[in-house]
């Protein structure tokens, strides 16, 4: 099965319960643009929220989305491949 970046990006979240940008891209080894890119869409359909302001953002999986939801919407974006 193959994984999109968006599904390793969910992956590493769920797996450290937050994480920020620069560990991200430096884990995936791509941009941190990139990485900022599959964010805001991931947050934009409600899997990952924003926690803290700059300097110091961290990303975790949305508390309030049940595991029913997030399967569904992890569907929806291989779908989609970005």
């Amino acid at each position: 099965m193959k994984n999109n970046t968006k599904d390793k990006i969910l992956e590493i979240i769920k797996k450290r319960e937050q994480i920020i940008i620069n560990d991200l891209a430096d884990f995936l080894g791509i941009s941190r643009q990139i990485i900022h890119r599959h964010i805001s869409y991931l947050i934009k359909k409600g899997l990952i929220e924003k926690n803290g302001t700059p300097p110091k953002v961290f990303y975790s999986i949305n508390s309030e989305k049940s595991e029913t939801e997030d399967v569904e919407l992890t569907k929806k974006t291989r779908k989609n491949n970005f």
